[in-house]
């Protein structure tokens, strides 16, 4: 019984990272391809990602929880080009 609690509870949160992982992916292709300015909810598809992987109950599949994290555009991606930008900007404030 609880095993079947741990998959619904999985499915659940997997779901909710695939809702964030598609909206943070559509605002980021929105942008890159219309210009368009949206705004992304950092963090929580990724960690829902992992949260659901690391609730299902069987354990071949634990080591896989930082997949989320890379797929969904509001975790590391995010992290990598905020930190991308802040570089550049520094850089260029120190070589005028």
């Amino acid at each position: 019984m609880i095993r079947i609690f741990y998959i619904i509870f999985s499915a659940v949160t997997f779901s909710a990272f695939l809702i964030f992982s598609t909206v943070n992916a559509s605002v980021v292709l929105g942008y890159i391809l219309k210009h368009k300015k949206g705004s992304i909810v950092p963090f929580i598809g990724g960690f829902f990602g992992a949260y659901s992987i690391v609730l299902f109950p069987f354990q071949c599949v634990h080591k896989f929880c930082w997949v989320p994290l890379i797929l969904d555009f509001g975790c590391i991606p995010y992290l990598l080009v905020g930190l991308f930008y802040i570089t550049k900007k520094y850089i260029k404030t120190i070589y005028r």
